[in-house]
């Protein structure tokens, strides 16, 4: 994942680099074609360089997670709002090659993009998916859900009744023995980080109804 950051950002003479640069900071009498158009481009770098950072473990704990969740080889699991397969691709060391990791993101740019990278590596068991806000877009039964920054977007962006769906989806799809695993924001000494936070009584209250 740096190597391909790396050369995301540096291949054809930095002409991503340079995008980015004059996306973020308007260079060059910048002006862009749409709206819609300027904000999904720039999301979409932002994201890239935030989720892919190689020092993400500083931050967001990788390997402590990974040494919590309840995930054997074999196993079936899904990483949900995969982004570009930062967690996907650790999942994939817990599950062995007998296991599969459903990588599910409502972003058709990031399973591109995640799409591409797994082809170059000769990658067959990470299955990558674009979905729906309110559905989790797996049809097998599954030993373990991860989400990972995401359930904040959830509960702050979500209307209700597109929430229900999507957890009565992953209620479905979930081994009656199986786990979800919910990673999250949540307030630092009363300081909020990524704009918002999510506090865990909240989300068992939500999951238990």
């Amino acid at each position: 994942l740096t190597e391909d950051l790396y050369h995301y950002f540096t291949d054809n003479e930095c002409l991503h680099l340079k995008n980015y640069l004059v996306l973020k900071y308007e260079l060059n009498n910048y002006r862009p074609r749409s709206v819609k158009e300027h904000i999904n481009q720039r999301t979409f770098y932002d994201d890239l360089l935030m989720f892919n950072d190689p020092y993400r473990y500083r931050w967001d704990k990788t390997s402590e997670v990974m040494k919590q969740l309840p995930i054997r080889s074999g196993d079936k699991v899904v990483d949900v709002g995969c982004g570009f397969g930062y967690n996907s691709y650790r999942l994939l060391n817990l599950v062995g090659s007998n296991g599969v990791v459903f990588a599910t993101d409502t972003e058709e740019a990031y399973i591109e993009h995640l799409e591409a990278l797994m082809e170059k590596n000769g990658i067959r068991n990470l299955k990558a998916i674009c979905t729906r806000s309110n559905e989790l877009g797996v049809d097998e039964k599954v030993d373990c859900i991860l989400m990972s920054s995401l359930y904040h977007i959830i509960y702050t962006w979500s209307r209700e009744d597109e929430r229900n769906t999507f957890l009565t989806s992953i209620k479905k799809q979930l081994k009656s023995d199986g786990y979800i695993a919910i990673v999250d924001n949540i307030n630092l000494h009363g300081d909020e980080l990524n704009n918002c936070h999510v506090d865990p009584r909240l989300v068992q209250a939500q999951l238990g109804y």
